[in-house]
């Protein structure tokens, strides 16, 4: 709570009885100061908060940039947005006008976004330390030193002996095994 705050005064002259007295009280406060905030169209961008920001983000986020329309009118409805408000043919009139000022380069604020490259993080197989990546390396290694399996013997080649498998043997040589 800031001190000299209009809600901080609420709750000094009249302390909540209960944590549910104080959480409604502080939903109401904050419900009425958004519903007179909207009246008077005052819409602060950033809001100092006792103590700084302490390494958070100390702003708010502006509104949605979607604004109702001045020209709002409830009984027309649009099947491209599904919404109430404007006709489809109205919808689709300013649509071919944004189309034809696109093609001719008129529309303004339609800058083409340059392509920033980042690196960000470090390496997916490894963390970022000198011993980490020596070790990645010592398992990279490894494995490229393993050699690829032989081709395996597929059961249809036929087992046959020559003459030249023979040579140093005893004959006759009637051992099957």
């Amino acid at each position: 709570l800031r001190c000299p705050s209009p809600f901080w005064q609420e709750m000094s002259l009249n302390t909540p009885t209960t944590i549910q007295d104080a959480l409604h009280r502080a939903a109401d406060f904050a419900r009425t100061e958004e519903e007179v905030r909207a009246r008077n169209g005052v819409n602060p961008s950033y809001i100092q908060y006792e103590g700084g920001s302490k390494g958070v983000h100390n702003y708010q986020v502006e509104s949605s940039g979607y604004e109702e329309p001045k020209e709002y009118e409830e009984e027309l409805y649009c099947d491209f947005h599904k919404a109430n408000g404007h006709s489809t043919a109205k919808c689709q009139e300013l649509g071919q006008q944004l189309i034809a000022k696109l093609t001719e380069g008129t529309l303004k604020g339609n800058d083409q976004h340059e392509v920033m490259n980042m690196i960000m993080g470090g390496s997916q197989y490894c963390a970022d330390n000198e011993t980490a990546i020596e070790a990645y390396q010592c398992r990279a290694d490894v494995y490229g030193n393993i050699s690829a399996p032989a081709k395996p013997r597929l059961s249809s080649d036929p087992i046959t002996f020559d003459e030249q498998d023979t040579e140093g043997l005893d004959q006759p040589h009637n051992d099957p095994l």
